[in-house]
Formats: structure tokens, C-alpha cells, sequence
């Protein structure tokens, strides 16, 4: 049964849930190919606009003797992923074909299902659609899509973060990951082949790069392997000492060299920490840039493991020296003077959290101790 052009715009501007025993996926409301030619019906761009063969070989192998292949491309229209390849005559006009993935026409045991050959029609609502011709006079602009694609991408990344928490935190499952194979099963891979059988790639899941992995993890690892992460974390043990330490936000306020007197945090330079007691997962931030990684406990015994940072551009005013203005550069130079020191202080703090390894938690004050004798002293803010 076909739907109404009101009932697809509605569709579009909506995203659904499933309802099942655990929250799923949020899901872009998408339209497939065919809701697609009708959706664009009334705002087409000519044929002569778009430089399109008026009739094109309806066979690859004649398309191919007859025309140069130009080039492929691919985009999200609606919610719906496209590949498509261009090929041209002698006066550079175009015809197309429509395929499910980006090598398709490359592949030595092509399969007619997996590509189409589009008539002039279908070439201009593709072509119309991926430049949004009537996309916003329909109430679906450009600003309205990336609304929708952030909120669920936002959402679909809080999902990830709950299988992650079940099976030990990103740390556990990124690391396990990395030290075991996946028992991936013959029905898997069968089922993975059977997605391909269509000139369609399908929908687009506009998911972050969080949800692909644990997502990936969940399909291709056995239960038995998913078990085992589970396990692990379930058989974690805390002492009260730990849990003074765990699930709360420290704020560094100095930190002492070894033989030197105790450095205050200079101003407007924020350092914290959180150890989360359920993942094993550190989240921090050094100055402006945010970072996280993982952390071991045994006793009052604490290894910190740094992994990725942003890298904002904070600590290096210099590259503002765009001008040749010679007050403005002197102006600069003298703001770059005074922010040295944070420079300093942050690769003195980077360093430091490298080298802890041991803490101590007195009321709402932690220290962090290296092996060579230095400290950071931090107070609990949450």
C-alpha cells in the first residue's frame, strides 16, 4: 500500500523506537528508493540541466562498450544510503547506475540483483534529491536534518555507553577486542552476504562510532566471549578505601615536585579526574582538553592509563600570530609570555599522571604519589 506524500514528509521529520525488553537504537525514519521517486515528484531538475542522456542502455555490458565510466559516488539522502556510478557519451552527457555498495561494478562475480540502471526519470530525482531541490519548500531543510541526526546520534551514543557498562566499560571491551578473534558463525556471515542481494544499500544508521563497535562486538562474539567480559567484571572487588576513590570528581589544586615547595593550579586552568567503578574507566580533563583511559587498583596501589585527548588549541597561543600589525604582534608576543607558565604546568601534570602509583583519600581530599616522590593534591567538587 502506497503512502501519501503527507504521511512521507510526516514520516521523515519523525524517528521510531522499537519496543522490546531493552531500549534500542534510535532510528532515522527513512524512505527508500521507490517513496523517494515519489517524494521528489514536482521538484526535478531537467534532463538538460543535468547533462543526462535522454535514453540510456538499459544493459552494464552495452553502457560500458558505448560509454566512458566517469566516476562513483556516494550520499545520504533521507536517510537512505546511495552509490551510484557515472558514465559519459561524446558530448559529456550522463548516464547512471544505481548499486549497494561503493566497489560493486568492480566486483569479478557481479550479480545483475546488486546494481540498476537508471532511466533518465530516475537519474533526475536522484540527482535532484542529493542537492535537496524541494527539500526545505516540504519543511525538511538542511538545518532540520542535522537536528534530527545529532539528537540521535547523541541518543544512540547513551545506548552504547549501557552495553559498554554490562560488559566493563569501552576500556574492557576495546582491550578484549584487541586480545581475542571473534567466533563469528557461518549464519552470520550468511546473513551478512544476504543484505547485498538488492541494487539497494539500504538504510543509513546514523549511529556514533561507539555504537559501532559494541555493536559489532555483540554480533560477531560468541555469548560464551561476551560472558567471560561479564564475569570479569562482576567478580571486581572493592574495599572501602576504593570506594572513598570511585564515582567521584576531584579537582586538582597543586602539585609538588619532588624537593620543590607545592605549585598552586594557575587560574582559569582546570585539571580533574573521575574513575568510574563500574567500567574501570578514567575521564578527565588536562587545561581545556578533555581525555579518558583506564585505571587499575590493587590495595592503595592506583596505575593510570592515559588514552585519548582532544586537542583543542589552548596552550598554544602562538598560532594566533596572523597579523602583521607591529602592535598587534608585540600585543600577542606578551600574552604568549604570560602563558607560559600554563604550558609548563600542563606537560608537568601530563607527566605526573603517567608516573602515579599510589593514592590516599583523606575526607574529600586525595593525593596521588609517584615512585620518584611527587604529588597532586586534589579536593572532591562532586
Amino acid at each position: 500500500m502506497k503512502r501519501s506524500k503527507s504521511t512521507l514528509i510526516l514520516l521523515i521529520l519523525i524517528s521510531c523506537f522499537s519496543v522490546n525488553a531493552q531500549q534500542s537504537y534510535k532510528k532515522f525514519e527513512h524512505l527508500n528508493w521507490l517513496e523517494l521517486q515519489e517524494f521528489q515528484s514536482g521538484y526535478l531538475y531537467s534532463s538538460k540541466v543535468l547533462a543526462l542522456v535522454e535514453s540510456c542502455p538499459q544493459s552494464l555490458s552495452s553502457l560500458r562498450a558505448n560509454f566512458t565510466k566517469f566516476t562513483t559516488h556516494s550520499d545520504v539522502i533521507l536517510g537512505y544510503q546511495y552509490y551510484w556510478t557515472q558514465f559519459y557519451d561524446q558530448n559529456y552527457d550522463w548516464c547512471l547506475v544505481k548499486h549497494n555498495q561503493e566497489n560493486t561494478l568492480e566486483n569479478k562475480s557481479l550479480q545483475p540483483v546488486s546494481y540498476e540502471n537508471l532511466t533518465v526519470r530516475q537519474a533526475q530525482v536522484l540527482l535532484s534529491a542529493r542537492e535537496g531541490f524541494g527539500f526545505k519548500e516540504k519543511g525538511y531543510g538542511y538545518e532540520a536534518r542535522k537536528k534530527k541526526r545529532l539528537e540521535i546520534i547523541g541518543f544512540n551514543r547513551k545506548i552504547a555507553f549501557k552495553k559498554y557498562k554490562k560488559h566493563g566499560g569501552k576500556q574492557a571491551v576495546y582491550e578484549y577486542m584487541k586480545d581475542h578473534k571473534p567466533a563469528l558463525t557461518n549464519e552470520t556471515l550468511k546473513m551478512a552476504s544476504k543484505k547485498h542481494m538488492t541494487p539497494d544499500a539500504g538504510p543509513y544508521d546514523y549511529n556514533s562510532s561507539e555504537a559501532y563497535l559494541v555493536e559489532y562486538f555483540e554480533r560477531a562474539y560468541s555469548n560464551k566471549q561476551r560472558q567471560s567480559l561479564i564475569d570479569k567484571k562482576n567478580s571486581r572487588k572493592y574495599t572501602k578505601n576504593h570506594l572513598k576513590l570511585l564515582n567521584k570528581q576531584w579537582l586538582l589544586t597543586s602539585y609538588q615536585l619532588k624537593g620543590d615547595t607545592k605549585i598552586k593550579i594557575l587560574d582559569k586552568a582546570t585539571f580533574y579526574l573521575k574513575l568510574d567503578k563500574d567500567t574501570y574507566e578514567l575521564r578527565g580533563s588536562i587545561d581545556c582538553n578533555n581525555f579518558h583511559g583506564s585505571y587499575q587498583l590493587k590495595k592503595n596501589k592506583i596505575i593510570i592509563k592515559q588514552g585519548a585527548t582532544t586537542l583543542r588549541g589552548c596552550l598554544h597561543p602562538q598560532k594566533k600570530l596572523l597579523s602583521v600589525n607591529e602592535k598587534k604582534v608585540k600585543e600577542l608576543l606578551s600574552n604568549l609570555k604570560r602563558k607560559q607558565p600554563y604550558y609548563a604546568q600542563t606537560k608537568n601534570i601530563r607527566k605526573l599522571l603517567r608516573a602515579v602509583y599510589r593514592y590516599k583519600v583523606s575526607k574529600n581530599k586525595l593525593k596521588l604519589f609517584t615512585k620518584n616522590g611527587d604529588q597532586l593534591f586534589y579536593k572532591k567538587i562532586k
